[in-house]
């Protein structure tokens, strides 16, 4: 079945673009548009005169144009979101429901636009990164679990600045976090899915760090539960909580790294973590590593039935607590 976007029944005008209003009782004029090339427009009409703040933000999205319009005979103007590549229609789509959302209930202009950059500044890390794409389904559970565990980890152990230093999962790191003496790999499983865990290379599982752990975080998919939240809901549970722009600028370089960005999409479905396994990882932890492995085997990815690793199991404080446990 073919993608359907709300540009399908504009026309493509002669001369500058064609609109169809959005929001008929919103207070801020918000528009689906499309201009004489049949790019797709996302148009937001502003009162008053906001060069300075535009043109300070200095925004440069790859495949996207973003201008600020005067309006004719008039002290109005009109910000343009463009798409000039059709590569990523769907995801545009998704983006820009994600901004008439922020902005359909702002009536003040200045904070509209202020609004608006900071979701495209978002955008642009988003973008530039190695995956601007929508997330799986079992990827949005994976980030949710990791920053389920970065919130544990500022509250219980590290400063928010040295426990997202901790986080280089999203770089590509061999763990999910790495800090002081210690190594932790994350994964998430279905409250209603087999005991297993997909392990995806040589590496995951073995680290030079004093302590390495894996640590299962069984989740259930729910909207009723009162503590389930969205991964939208838990990206911004962690924002409320962090203190200092530096701080709050890392997170969000290292969200879109990971491959997210605030979307309508990540509203749904809502998550609960159910139960929290942490296994220490010894010499006779079952496992594949590339220390043992014969020569000229690489990439490789298996699946560790997590009972079997019952007797390696310890308390999540002996993470917390690593050196008075020696």
């Amino acid at each position: 079945m073919a993608y359907s976007t709300p540009w399908d029944d504009i026309q493509q005008p002669n001369v500058d673009y064609n609109v169809r209003r959005i929001n008929a009782d919103g207070l801020l004029p918000i528009y689906w548009g499309k201009d004489v090339h049949g790019h797709c427009l996302l148009v937001a009409e502003l009162d008053g005169d906001h060069r300075n703040a535009f043109f300070k933000a200095n925004m440069n999205i790859q495949g996207i144009d973003i201008d600020l319009r005067q309006r004719p005979r008039s002290h109005a103007q009109t910000l343009i979101i463009t798409l000039v590549s059709h590569i990523n229609l769907d995801l545009f789509h998704a983006l820009c429901k994600t901004l008439v959302r922020s902005l359909s209930n702002t009536s003040d202009s200045r904070t509209a636009l202020t609004t608006a950059l900071n979701q495209l500044k978002r955008w642009q890390r988003f973008l530039a990164g190695e995956r601007p794409q929508l997330l799986s389904p079992a990827e949005v559970r994976g980030l949710f679990a990791e920053l389920y565990f970065l919130r544990s980890l500022y509250i219980n152990k590290l400063s928010q600045s040295d426990a997202l230093d901790a986080w280089i999962g999203p770089k590509g790191g061999n763990q999910d976090f790495v800090f002081e003496n210690a190594a932790v790999e994350i994964k998430a499983i279905s409250n209603k899915g087999p005991n297993l865990v997909h392990i995806s290379s040589e590496d995951q599982l073995e680290s030079p760090a004093e302590w390495l752990f894996l640590t299962v975080e069984r989740i259930i998919e729910s909207t009723e539960l009162p503590a389930a939240l969205s991964l939208n809901e838990m990206v911004r549970r962690i924002e409320n909580d962090l203190s200092g722009d530096s701080t709050l600028d890392e997170y969000q370089i290292k969200l879109a790294t990971a491959g997210y960005a605030e979307l309508q999409h990540y509203d749904s479905p809502s998550f609960q973590v159910a139960e929290t396994c942490v296994y220490r990882i010894t010499d006779e932890f079952p496992r594949i590593v590339r220390s043992e492995l014969s020569r000229g085997l690489q990439n490789v990815r298996y699946t560790l039935q997590i009972d079997a690793a019952e007797p390696f199991i310890c308390p999540i404080e002996t993470i917390w607590n690593m050196n008075k446990c020696k």
